[in-house]
């Protein structure tokens, strides 16, 4: 058989395999046995392939990225590498056939050529082929070339962690900047976005670097994950990846973000239905708002952990409000049972201080039952006094929207929380663009500028009193 004779049948198996993924991705709720059955496939075409049109042993095939996390959505990218020992023709042909398979599958793909001394001396010059490395699996020929290619992996890991770390926070902060910082955008960018997939791919990477961790279950083995965190990080991911699949499937090509025009196929493809109070799409995005937003809580923490174990100085930084308060690196902390009279004082601390609530501060807010408290005198006062507050607040109200504080509180706000407006208009969702509105409003107390309108915008806006604030809020 030649390769293009090869070429053909891998494809008809792959058709008859892409129609098994599709109706798989509509029976289960996790997307997770889907990528493995697909990476399964394409290791055995690799395998298959190498066997029968490699003329040299002396070298090996390594996945990289998603394929080598085992994790290949339907039209992912699959990126390879080549370790050889000795450079020849043989080499420059396996490159280019296994390439044109690939292509001919309907795959993008990148191949690249490298020695052992190619990937430790690039790694040292570039942080994104180190963490391309990092996301490495044998995938077929010489096996002892793989074992040495292992033990220079622990070595390039190894090296120059903590600036690694730093390089990889920062850049998960700028992509976050770059995507609004919220996951309650109307057109989402589901790997790239806010709670997107490639939070939980920096998480990881840092973790590996930090404490040689796999993923989130070996984390949660060297208990660096709690048992509720590493439930909730899963669940998001499995429903993500499973949201991606069927993605693909309905753009019959590599897609990452929810196009409107792509939601009602989407949410068919997925078995979700409309509602006597919500249409298929909308129930559609919100179930995506709230998986997202699990992952962005859950990366947050994880990375804020990884960041003070890094830090210079790993004493904790603590500063006590009151017997029960306390700010531990820079995050407020509270040491007592939680009621809303209690919340709303942390909330209190949280705007006069500038300083966030911790991660599990929020969660425990979450949890906690308030329907009863609503109609206190004293929580209506604090509550006016948080919104009236002469200084920015929109970190803070944001954070009693994660906490879903606000829903609680105000009826009206839960009615468009993550409703989505359905034109070009609206970047973000209704609740969204409410707190959008706070954020302007907080850059009005300290903005610098040489604008005749904002100058006396930002005059009358500090010239206002406590309740026009409160209203204005």
């Amino acid at each position: 058989m030649n390769l293009l004779d090869f070429a053909d049948t891998k494809l008809k198996q792959k058709k008859l395999l892409f129609e098994q993924l599709r109706s798989l991705n509509k029976k289960t709720k996790s997307g997770r046995s889907l990528l493995k059955i697909h990476s399964k496939w394409v290791d055995e075409v690799i395998q298959e392939f190498y066997k029968n049109f490699s003329q040299n042993t002396q070298n090996c095939i390594i996945a990289l990225g998603g394929y080598g996390r085992n994790q290949l959505n339907p039209f992912s990218d699959i990126d390879l590498m080549i370790l050889y020992t000795k450079l020849d023709s043989s080499i420059e042909k396996l490159s280019k056939d296994l390439s044109d398979l690939l292509y001919k599958l309907g795959y993008d793909t990148s191949v690249i050529v490298r020695t052992l001394k190619d990937c430790f001396e690039l790694s040292k010059k570039d942080d994104t082929i180190k963490t391309s490395l990092m996301d490495s699996k044998y995938v077929c020929g010489n096996q002892k070339l793989f074992l040495r290619y292992e033990f220079i992996l622990k070595k390039i890991i190894e090296m120059d962690k903590v600036s690694y770390v730093k390089t990889k926070i920062e850049s998960y902060q700028i992509r976050h900047t770059k995507y609004g910082n919220t996951v309650f955008v109307l057109e989402p960018n589901i790997k790239e976005g806010v709670g997107g997939l490639r939070d939980y791919h920096s998480v990881v990477w840092i973790y590996k670097a930090i404490f040689n961790t796999k993923n989130a279950l070996d984390m949660k083995k060297h208990n660096l994950m709690t048992d509720f965190d590493y439930e909730t990080l899963t669940s998001a991911l499995y429903f993500l990846w499973r949201l991606r699949n069927a993605m693909h499937f309905v753009a019959n090509g590599k897609n990452d973000i929810l196009y409107l025009n792509l939601r009602e196929a989407i949410a068919s493809e997925m078995q979700i239905y409309a509602s006597s109070y919500f249409s298929a799409q909308e129930r559609l995005m919100r179930k995506y708002y709230y998986y997202a937003r699990k992952m962005q809580d859950v990366c947050e923490k994880l990375i804020n952990k990884a960041a003070i174990y890094i830090s210079e100085n790993k004493n904790p930084v603590v500063f006590e409000i009151d017997s029960k308060t306390k700010v531990v690196n820079n995050h407020l902390e509270f040491y007592d049972d939680l009621n809303l009279y209690n919340i709303l004082i942390l909330f209190y601390y949280s705007v006069r201080y500038c300083v966030n609530l911790s991660f599990d501060t929020i969660y425990s807010i979450n949890t906690t039952n308030i329907s009863n408290q609503k109609n206190d005198l004293f929580v209506f006062k604090l509550f006016r006094l948080i919104f009236s507050y002469p200084k920015p607040m929109y970190k803070q109200i944001y954070q009693m929207h994660k906490s879903n504080l606000l829903n609680k509180l105000i009826p009206e706000f839960g009615k468009i929380y993550c409703l989505s407006e359905y034109s070009m208009y609206h970047k973000y969702t209704v609740d969204e663009h409410s707190l959008q509105a706070l954020y302007f409003l907080d850059e009005l107390f300290e903005k610098k500028t040489d604008s005749p309108l904002i100058m006396r915008l930002q005059h009358i806006f500090l010239s206002l009193n406590e309740r026009d604030l409160f209203l204005l809020s």
